[in-house]
């Protein structure tokens, strides 16, 4: 892969003017800025992503762990937060506990490193979120020290309305 020391070296300034080049162009002159992203587009520069989270603290990812991927519900729910977090320039990474309290709760224990968030789809642990933790977020279900998205479907069991989707063959 093609380094940003190549690209200063091609557009003929520093590595340091090259990153603000790219990173902050409001920094750099605008025929500079332009000079450095020509050398870039011709030689197909792409920047590195863990370098730059070293360098900002900030990796762009965000882990959401599912309890059953097969399932067609948690599917849908993983697709719409990929493209919500795509259109907010951020990386979705979708882990599967398969429905088990110990693996999930590696999962957001091995996440905490580098997630800039935490989502959990009906959790199965209980999770006490440390100074410094990413955020955690949970869907379904309460956990302490987590923000929630909770649902309530007590006006449909109240009213026993008819379920909106099934495979039941009988409906």
């Amino acid at each position: 892969p093609v380094r940003l020391r190549e690209v200063a070296e091609a557009a003929g300034v520093t590595v340091s003017t090259a990153s603000r080049a790219l990173n902050r162009p409001e920094l750099v002159r605008p025929e500079t800025q332009e000079r450095v992203a020509q050398a870039a587009r011709l030689l197909g520069y792409v920047p590195n992503r863990m370098a730059r989270a070293v360098v900002t603290g900030r990796s762009g990812t965000i882990v959401f762990v599912i309890p059953d991927l097969s399932l067609g519900l948690f599917h849908t729910v993983a697709a719409a937060a990929q493209q919500e977090a795509r259109r907010r320039k951020y990386d979705l990474l979708v882990a599967d506990s398969m429905g088990n309290a110990d693996r999930e709760v590696g999962l957001v224990e091995g996440s905490r490193g580098y997630a800039e968030g935490i989502i959990l789809l009906w959790p199965q642990g209980d999770y006490e979120p440390e100074p410094g933790d990413p955020p955690l977020v949970t869907i379904g279900r309460q956990v302490r020290g987590a923000h929630a998205v909770l649902l309530d479907q007590s006006h449909v069991l109240e009213q026993q309305h008819a379920p909106v989707a099934t495979n039941d063959p009988r409906c």
